[in-house]
């Protein structure tokens, strides 16, 4: 990896560390002002954050077909600004206590504005970098990521509760910055090591390889375990006697776990290869959130949070990895998009599947843990059968 890209990389990496931590100071607590403050049942909460999430998830097909033809840094900027506007509109709709209904409206501009970016800042990785050094890039932009969503909830906990329309506001001035920094420091034509082919592709063009459409099923069903942690566990965790500051705590565990151990994991990656450190991954991301069920004090939280967080470090990177390893080389945006598509479908059903789990088992826990936990076992079967590294 040269050092133009390096330093480009790096610089992405800082990026999205502000929007990891503008996410985090806000959006984990809009659930518990929802359902704590405004007295919205967690099943239409779960529902409304599961809507746009769909329309996000959709719009990650054809912002990866977008990548392939034009300039990602563009396409990230398109992102940065739409999510700019969804945080200042949440901040303003909570201020004048507006209806809770007309919170979906920024509920889409964030999760389109997060489509935009994310999927773009992967491909940008998947065109610049080459393939042996990928699964280090991948990981230095979830460090990246994870350092302000590890000081991002503990900020936010605090905050919240003296105000949430100010949380919500301090995420719009760091997704202003992110703006800036993103026009200053990536250039445009640093990322163009690959020609982009504009010649007529289906969107649906990938329908015929059908290893890769196996793993994507494996990645929309883990994504069902993966999206419990920000909904799901912050209002168990609330209704089991957690203050939203201990909240912010188990995500800042999460966040600096990545931060410290997730270059370490890959290397042991790198020993065991690509599917079994998968197959690792997904079977202690099911431990971790199984154990929950028996979870009624902070520790207890903060135990299944760490080993969940080991089977994050392995997985995550891997399904970028090996989707861009997959991929035809004018076809890369496309692929990972779709990639960002089925998990972004995935992370839209969660919070309604788990939603519904707390309103009809919350005096049995082990039955919406247990159920949740299920999801990680499964994938890790349906990964068994796909073919790679």
């Amino acid at each position: 990896m040269n050092k133009d890209i390096s330093f480009r990389l790096y610089a992405l990496a800082v990026i999205r560390c502000l929007q990891s931590a503008s996410y985090a100071i806000s959006i984990p607590f809009l659930s518990i002002y929802l359902y704590n403050v405004r007295g919205v049942p967690m099943s239409l909460v779960g529902s409304i954050i599961g809507i746009a999430s769909i329309v996000g998830a959709l719009l990650r097909i054809f912002v990866g077909r977008l990548s392939d033809i034009y300039p990602t840094r563009r396409i990230m900027g398109l992102g940065l600004c739409i999510r700019s506007v969804a945080f200042l509109g949440f901040s303003v709709l909570i201020w004048l206590n507006a209806h809770p209904w007309l919170f979906i409206i920024f509920f889409l501009f964030n999760s389109g504005g997060s489509s935009f970016f994310m999927t773009a800042s992967d491909i940008f990785v998947a065109k610049n970098v080459d393939e042996a050094n990928r699964p280090f890039a991948y990981s230095v932009l979830r460090v990246g990521g994870n350092v302000g969503f590890a000081i991002g909830p503990a900020v936010g906990g605090f905050i919240s509760k003296y105000s949430y329309a100010f949380t919500f506001f301090m995420s719009f001035v760091l997704q202003v910055l992110c703006l800036f920094l993103l026009i200053f420091m990536i250039r445009e034509d640093a990322q163009e090591k690959y020609v982009h082919d504009k010649t007529k592709i289906s969107l649906f063009a990938i329908r015929e390889d059908k290893n890769f459409l196996t793993f994507t099923i494996g990645t929309f069903i883990l994504g069902l375990l993966m999206g419990q942690l920000v909904s799901t566990l912050s209002v168990y965790a609330k209704s089991s006697g957690l203050d939203n500051t201990q909240i912010g705590y188990l995500f800042s565990i999460n966040g600096f776990m990545v931060v410290f151990f997730q270059i370490v994991l890959i290397k042991f990656v790198n020993l065991v290869g690509y599917k079994r450190g998968l197959i690792i991954g997904s079977v202690l991301y099911s431990i971790g959130y199984f154990l929950f069920s028996f979870a009624s004090k902070f520790w207890h939280f903060s135990i299944g949070v760490v080993i969940l967080t080991l089977g994050e470090m392995l997985a995550m990177p891997l399904l970028t990895t090996i989707t861009s390893m997959m991929a035809p080389e004018n076809k890369r945006g496309l692929y990972i998009g779709f990639l960002g598509f089925i998990d972004g479908l995935s992370l839209a059903i969660a919070p309604m599947i788990g939603g519904i789990l707390v309103d009809a088992f919350f005096e049995i826990p082990v039955l919406i843990w247990g159920i949740i936990a299920g999801f990680g076992v499964a994938s890790m079967f349906v990964f068994l059968g796909v073919r790679f590294k």
